[in-house]
């Protein structure tokens, strides 16, 4: 087995505070979107290149204040991308998203939710097939429930969109590794290799 791909605590800071900062480009993903961006990459059902990603990512073009700051973000975005792909391949069930989270310690996980979509985006037709079956869009419901126009939709006194929207964070790890599982028995059974 391969070694374990590793973004350490002080890494996922160093990428949180060059997001955040004027450094950056003002069109970049903060860290929890950009997270569930590179998480709807490694899942997707096609491959995705970097040269298409990265700016959507980061902006177009990516800002940076220097030649060494760019070589040290890029890398901790591309160990990031190599991690989560490991984690899903070697060991599911140590994948952890990174959320935001409130005052209290629970998780916000709309950031996210809105990165993944934007992924999803790059390859929607793609996609569909997962969408519209109804045996298995119940993969991605958890982070579906999280984007906004189905926020925006929701009738607030329905308590069960409401329940299921403050379900949704706890559920998104596993959704995630289904989505990934989905997509590679699909791929294997095509004859093909997932895009992950």
């Amino acid at each position: 087995m391969d070694a374990m791909p590793q973004v350490d605590e002080a890494e996922f800071d160093t990428l949180d505070r060059y997001l955040g900062s004027t450094d950056a480009s003002e069109a970049c993903m903060l860290l929890s979107e950009l997270d569930g961006f590179l998480t709807g990459l490694v899942v997707s059902p096609q491959p995705i290149p970097e040269d298409e990603w990265l700016p959507v990512a980061l902006g177009n073009p990516p800002h940076f204040a220097s030649e060494v700051q760019r070589e040290l973000i890029l890398d901790i975005v591309r160990r990031r991308v190599a991690q989560i792909e490991a984690l899903l391949r070697q060991d599911p069930e140590a994948y952890a998203p990174v959320f935001w989270t409130d005052d209290e310690g629970e998780p916000i996980a709309d950031d996210w939710a809105a990165g993944f979509r934007r992924a999803v985006g790059l390859r929607q037709d793609a996609w569909m097939t997962l969408f519209t079956e109804p045996e298995e869009n119940v993969l991605v419901a958890p982070i579906v429930a999280l984007w906004d126009d189905v926020i925006e939709d929701a009738d607030s006194e329905d308590a069960d969109i409401a329940e299921a929207i403050e379900m949704a964070p706890p559920l998104i790890p596993a959704a995630v590794v289904g989505i990934y599982r989905f997509w590679y028995r699909r791929a294997g059974s095509a004859g093909g290799t997932p895009a992950g």
